[in-house]
């Protein structure tokens, strides 16, 4: 019997190696276990697959992309060479994939961009005057009765009667008789009328005739137009109190006004070409002439002021008017300028990506602080130095793949937390942002019309789209200047400013990207709103290194491209608020 079970067990252990070994030469002699015949990854522990266009997917076995069908990837792990937190390292197939391009900084001179203003004419100010009441009277009858009507210098404007004229009238008749004996009287009585802005030629009249009048007639004392009057007939009114108030608009007033990030692009004596809405035909040739040295606290908006000749008379007070002007910043020469597809906003920061060793594919993620836009580039004001090669295309795949490892990343100050809707889909983004409830409070007014916004993109609508930028910055305009209110709000401004006055979809959609990233921060941090909000992501967008945006609906409907990819994308994050 045992000896019957031992040629049993031998049979098994023979058929066993028999099998290891046909395996062996069937498979050519591999020991590679990750990979199999075909070419595809076999499944490793510990090991997790991505894909290169959707880094937000991460799953622990191989096979396709569930939104564009590529073949996954397995997720690379920081380059052994380095042990800075900071820098992504990527594999040569990865960085084919996200098609890596850098540059390197250099100084250079200022170059001149164009600034779009809008204003409004206003009435010159300094042509602007009161005629006043130059003693007691009373209105009888008034001549110019209506605003908007021209007067022209010493037309007659009212007539009014004047006890206290009437009785400096018999006062000069009394001394006319004693001038002789009394000229110091004389001459002091008809002083006392010049003061009351009567002529010379009134004076004599009255004392030729011997008899006093008790009615006289107010004359305009300069060619002007009527912009308010102040009187009507049967009024009394004392000395100093105001009959009409009266400008002059040969010239008229350019106000514009500037956002505080703009101040340093204007200086007094800039040429600018302006338009006029109502005069379609028309452009005319100004300069600033005048720049507010105080900013308003509630609007964070300084005016701009230039001043043009209206000797047509075709330039109204009220009338809307937009400028162009070529600004550069005044604060240097020279500037160190990144191309703007380099920097990855977030809330109140500004990141890139530095490649320290341009023969290795390790990239290290920095902050910057970035001035005024000039084109295609960003004035950096600190964080980057001449010399150092950043990465211009690809940066948002570099990130992403930070984000999938807990790295640091443009959405993620901090070490340790992964990207949210990947493998531990109950986080949510660590901003760095800082929000007041003053500033919930803003924001949660500002979601329905950045809502409106979107389907405006989605629709491919300028004129709609800018519509609701103008809503935007009408309600911050109306809720800013709160004590708790801090410089995030900027941000918000700057944004939906860019949409406004953008002149094409394709320059809105571009100022949407760091929008919708001030708001993703925001409502990452689980603030105050009834309704369920999807972060999706486009890919394609921003030059192939995607964009994010935000929806009250989980179908996707793209606001960087319309109808022409109109579901491209995915939802990355559910907010439940």
């Amino acid at each position: 019997m045992n000896t019957k079970r031992n040629v049993w067990l031998v049979a098994v252990l023979g058929a066993l190696i028999i099998g290891l070994g046909l395996g062996y030469l069937i498979n050519g002699g591999s020991a590679n276990p990750e990979s199999t015949s075909d070419g595809v990854h076999a499944h490793q522990e510990g090991v997790s697959y991505t894909c290169s266009m959707h880094p937000q997917i991460n799953q622990p076995d191989p096979g396709s992309c569930p939104i564009c069908g590529m073949a996954l990837i397995p997720a690379e792990t920081i380059a052994a060479n380095t042990d800075q937190s900071a820098v992504v390292g990527l594999s040569d197939n990865a960085q084919a994939l996200a098609q890596i391009q850098t540059v390197v900084l250099s100084a250079s001179k200022q170059s001149k961009s164009t600034q779009q203003l809008s204003g409004t004419i206003e009435v010159n100010e300094e042509r602007k005057t009161n005629q006043i009441a130059q003693f007691d009277m009373r209105i009888e009858h008034l001549l110019v009765s209506s605003d908007g009507q021209y007067v022209r210098k010493g037309q007659e404007l009212a007539r009014v009667y004047s006890a206290s004229l009437l009785q400096a009238q018999q006062e000069l008749l009394t001394a006319a008789k004693l001038k002789d004996e009394q000229p110091e009287w004389y001459e002091a009585v008809r002083n006392k009328l010049r003061y009351m802005k009567l002529s010379e030629n009134f004076i004599d009249q009255i004392e030729a005739s011997e008899k006093p009048r008790a009615q006289f007639s107010i004359y305009a004392e300069s060619a002007a137009t009527v912009l308010k009057v102040n009187v009507k007939e049967g009024d009394y009114l004392k000395a100093g109190m105001p009959l009409f108030e009266l400008a002059d608009l040969s010239t008229v007033w350019l106000i514009f006004d500037a956002y505080e990030q703009q101040i340093d692009r204007f200086e007094l004596g800039q040429p600018m070409r302006i338009s006029i809405e109502a005069l379609k035909a028309e452009e005319f040739d100004a300069t600033v002439t005048f720049i507010d040295p105080i900013l308003n606290s509630r609007s964070r908006v300084t005016r701009v002021r230039a001043e043009l000749r209206n000797t047509k008379e075709l330039l109204k007070p009220g009338m809307f008017v937009k400028a162009r002007i070529d600004v550069g910043s005044t604060r240097r020469e020279e500037a160190l300028m990144v191309p703007s597809s380099a920097v990855l906003w977030t809330g109140e920061r500004s990141v890139v990506y530095v490649q320290p060793d341009s023969t290795k594919p390790n990239y290290q993620l920095t902050t910057v602080k970035i001035g005024r836009r000039s084109d295609n580039y960003y004035e950096v004001l600190s964080g980057l130095q001449a010399g150092d090669r950043v990465v211009v295309n690809g940066a948002f795949v570099i990130d992403a793949s930070a984000q999938l490892k807990g790295q640091p990343s443009m959405m993620n100050a901090q070490v340790g937390k992964p990207m949210p809707g990947t493998h531990d889909h109950g986080d949510t983004y660590n901003s760095s942002a800082v929000f007041s409830e003053s500033e919930n409070r803003l924001i949660a007014d500002l979601l329905p019309i950045y809502l409106s916004l979107k389907n405006a993109l989605v629709a491919s609508d300028v004129n709609g789209a800018s519509q609701s930028a103008t809503a935007a910055l009408t309600k911050l305009s109306s809720l800013q200047g709160q004590s708790d209110i801090s410089s995030s709000i900027e941000a918000l401004v700057y944004g939906f400013q860019r949409i406004s006055e953008a002149v094409s979809i394709e320059l809105q959609r571009d100022a949407f990207i760091a929008l919708s990233e001030q708001l993703i921060a925001w409502a990452s941090h689980g603030k105050s709103t009834e309704e369920t909000l999807y972060v999706q992501f486009c890919p394609m967008a921003n030059n192939n290194l995607g964009a994010k945006w935000i929806s009250t609906e989980a179908e996707i409907r793209n606001p960087y491209y319309g109808d022409a990819m109109l579901t491209c994308g995915s939802v990355v994050e559910v907010l439940s608020l």
